[in-house]
């Protein structure tokens, strides 16, 4: 072997321990006892999705955010109630606040919006446990989704009608047999 293999080698031996290190480092912080198992209320609301199709994908997912202020940095962990997945599409489960709408207080409001944006799931299921349903939130920001599904479709479809054509021309030029 040349020394460049060697080289080579080490490169990924130490991209490997670190892929492992930060990958530990994730999953002990998620595995505190203070986050790591549901409430009552959640399990109740897990029982019902998973008589519904649907399946658990993580407990209290979290995301160590870095905040900046004046100069001090600060380390600050946001965990939320629990994802789940049907049919490919992932949902954040929340329960929902005594005795209010899911809109009607900002700050409510805002820590939704907050679990929106870090964890960016298909949707929101609001669990409300005195009324023992669910209620769908989905945010659009900037504009509606289905108008850009529209449009993804769209570009779709004539490529695939401009790559007919094109094979369609080389089957006339006789290029393709």
């Amino acid at each position: 072997m040349l020394w460049q293999d060697y080289l080579i080698l080490c490169m990924l031996l130490m991209g490997f321990w670190f892929y492992r290190k930060f990958k530990n480092r994730k999953s002990s912080s998620q595995k505190s006892s203070r986050h790591s198992s549901l409430t009552k209320k959640e399990e109740t609301a897990l029982q019902f999705l998973q008589a519904r199709g649907y399946r658990l994908q993580e407990k209290r997912p979290g995301i160590t955010l870095q905040v900046k202020w004046d100069g001090k940095e600060k380390t600050v962990d946001h965990f939320s109630g629990f994802t789940v997945e049907k049919s490919g599409k992932v949902s954040l489960v929340k329960l929902k606040k005594e005795n209010s709408s899911p809109l009607s207080s900002g700050a409510y409001r805002n820590e939704l919006l907050l679990d929106y944006l870090l964890f960016q799931p298909a949707e929101i299921l609001l669990y409300d446990s005195e009324k023992k349903t669910f209620k769908e939130l989905d945010f659009s920001i900037g504009g509606s989704r289905s108008s850009e599904r529209l449009i993804l479709k769209m570009v779709l479809v004539a490529l695939i009608v401009v790559g007919i054509g094109f094979l369609a021309g080389l089957l006339l030029e006789g290029v393709l047999y």
